[in-house]
């Protein structure tokens, strides 16, 4: 699920999840665009992703505000090794990193330290054509508790045979952190 070429000395073997305790949260500002229009709402829509360690793999409970409220939408998992792929959603994607460098993004009321990676992304999810196609970009810091500072998306996704395409642009944000999610 996650590929990854690594550069010296910009990473250590395990990755930006790798301290994760039971409970620990992040909450990202959302704002997405389908076909240049806003989906969800206009502007940043709260996500949050509450961390749960089974081992070498971190169970992420995703939240989304619903009527102003925090509302259970699932979950994921990640690797604590490797490298965190939020866009990633087939075991067929095929991942090609473009770079990797060293960056500082204000996030949280911070200036983190990150490390940056632009990939492009092709998944199919056994549908045998590719349903997702295009460029992640993640920031990651070590000064975080869940590792993700940032991401910027932009896509084409054709949800089945008969639909039409369409071009989505997403950022998330990191807006705050804490380590006391009480379900």
């Amino acid at each position: 699920m996650f590929v990854v070429a690594v550069a010296p000395n910009l990473r250590a073997a395990s990755n930006e999840l790798a301290n994760a305790k039971d409970g620990d949260w992040a909450k990202f500002l959302i704002t997405t665009n389908v076909d240049g229009k806003p989906f969800f709402s206009k502007k940043d829509v709260p996500r949050w992703w509450v961390a749960r360690p089974n081992g070498k793999y971190i169970n992420m409970r995703i939240y989304m505000s619903i009527g102003g409220k925090p509302t259970s939408a699932g979950g994921s998992g990640y690797a604590t090794e490797g490298d965190i792929n939020p866009m990633v959603f087939a075991t067929d994607a095929r991942i090609e990193e473009v770079s990797r460098t060293s960056e500082d993004v204000v996030a949280a009321g911070k200036t983190l330290k990150c490390t940056k990676v632009v990939r492009k992304i092709s998944q199919s999810a056994g549908l045998g054509r590719p349903w997702w196609e295009g460029t992640e970009t993640v920031w990651t810091s070590f000064d975080t508790p869940l590792g993700l500072v940032k991401l910027e998306a932009d896509y084409t996704r054709q949800i089945s045979e008969d639909s039409d395409k369409q071009k989505v642009h997403e950022v998330w944000i990191l807006s705050e952190t804490g380590s006391d999610w009480q379900e």
